[in-house]
């Protein structure tokens, strides 16, 4: 059955548990966008009796009711606008400052971040703290590409879940959530969203789902991607590849690349009246700061502005951060996925012996989580006689009483180590 009381991230609670030790030995900074699962996690790091030296909010995406609830728990929460952010200035103190607190508890310091803006400053940890340095854990595409061109002069550990099949599964609901986000923002203002054209740049993870959700609202829909593998893939699917820079005939531009997507030049070549959206983790998809310098610019909306470029009215969503921001859009039971594979990452760095550059999980110990969430869900989905569906757990085998439902446990619930070589 469905639970709507009671923890969303199953999964991850129970890493944390497991591996409860071997996360003491860490100090966690965390840069994030603060919503109810991010307060979640934090709860349960901090019951067990784990150190988290800063949360960094994400200036637009920070719920100021988690940031109190957050700051309540004794955690101090820094909000940061993407300007300050890329200086590294401000990331630099914070840093330093929980590296000197980890030298004094015997720590490492870990960094789970959604952006990559920590990547510049790494280089400069003084070498007498470079001991306590753990590594990093990288959400977002746009912030692997940062690890990614820096690679060769960062020597510490990067583990990335951006290109984890994990987060597919959050991808896939982040698609859905921009065209319902877009569809929902274009009925308030009576305009139909059907039988128009869009097109797709970058036909990644996010990409697919959101070409896949345009054209299920009916939309005509064309893609546009650097890599031919990915026009291969987005033209077996069906789609209309764009193989010229004609974009005159596009009513919605959408970028997904995790870098800039739609570039001034492209601005200029769109049509008057065209609506451009980021599906990005920030606001780099479309080049904004350019489209700044034509001071003609106006509201209609709280979440639409109007710039008039050479002659033309070019419309922008939500001043160009990411459009699946103005809904919920990932249930917290498919973050818990995300999350589990965060957790996992730093336990590793709270260790010794992580290789310096970029590395991810392998596929055992992703498909582990995966079954472990596939049990926590087979079990809330069955419902008994008297509709109250409860798990016990004996042997390693995990057992729905009155479902008469059992899966094999072993792995990250019940055997004498966790999965990764931790004291449970």
């Amino acid at each position: 059955m469905y639970q709507f009381y009671g923890p969303r991230l199953r999964v991850t609670n129970r890493i944390c548990d497991q591996n409860r030790e071997c996360l003491k030995q860490s100090r966690l900074i965390f840069y994030q966008h603060l919503f109810e699962d991010t307060l979640e996690l934090i709860k349960h790091l901090l019951e067990n009796g784990v150190i988290i030296d800063c949360v960094i909010g994400k200036a637009y995406t920070s719920d100021p009711k988690i940031v109190k609830e957050i700051e309540a728990l004794g955690v101090r929460v820094v909000k940061m606008n993407y300007s300050l952010a890329d200086k590294g200035h401000i990331l630099q103190h914070i840093l330093l400052g929980a590296l000197k607190r980890a030298r004094n508890k015997g720590q490492k310091v870990v960094i789970n971040e959604v952006g990559g803006y920590f990547a510049s400053i790494l280089s400069e940890i003084p070498r007498d703290l470079k001991g306590y340095f753990g590594g990093v854990v990288e959400t977002t595409t746009f912030g692997w590409n940062r690890y990614k061109r820096l690679e060769g002069s960062i020597p510490f550990p990067i583990y990335h879940v951006a290109r984890s099949p994990l987060k597919e599964a959050e991808a896939s609901h982040v698609g859905k959530a921009i065209s319902l986000a877009f569809d929902h923002l274009m009925r308030r203002l009576g305009i139909s969203i059907s039988g128009r054209t869009a097109l797709v740049v970058g036909y990644g993870m996010v990409g697919k789902q959101i070409a896949k959700s345009l054209s299920n609202h009916q939309l005509h829909v064309t893609v546009k991607d650097i890599n031919p593998i990915q026009r291969l893939q987005a033209y077996i699917d069906g789609y209309r590849i764009l193989e010229t820079e004609n974009l005159n005939e596009f009513d919605l531009i959408i970028s997904a690349t995790g870098r800039e997507g739609i570039s001034l030049d492209m601005i200029r070549k769109c049509k008057s009246g065209v609506i451009l959206a980021s599906g990005g983790s920030r606001d780099t998809e479309i080049d904004v700061r350019g489209l700044k310098r034509y001071r003609t610019k106006e509201a209609i909306h709280d979440d639409i502005s109007i710039y008039h470029v050479e002659g033309k009215k070019i419309f922008v969503l939500r001043n160009g951060t990411a459009l699946n921001f103005g809904v919920k859009s990932v249930p917290s039971e498919i973050v818990d996925l995300v999350y589990s594979e965060i957790i996992c990452c730093i336990s590793k760095l709270a260790q010794d012996g992580s290789k310096s550059g970029l590395q991810e999980l392998d596929q055992i110990e992703r498909a582990q989580i995966a079954e472990q969430w596939l049990m926590d869900m087979k079990g809330m989905n069955r419902i008994g006689n008297d509709e109250s569906c409860t798990i016990s757990s004996t042997s390693g085998i995990k057992r729905c009483k009155n479902c008469k439902t059992t899966g094999n446990t072993q792995g990250l619930i019940n055997s004498s180590t966790s999965s990764f070589g931790q004291p449970n």
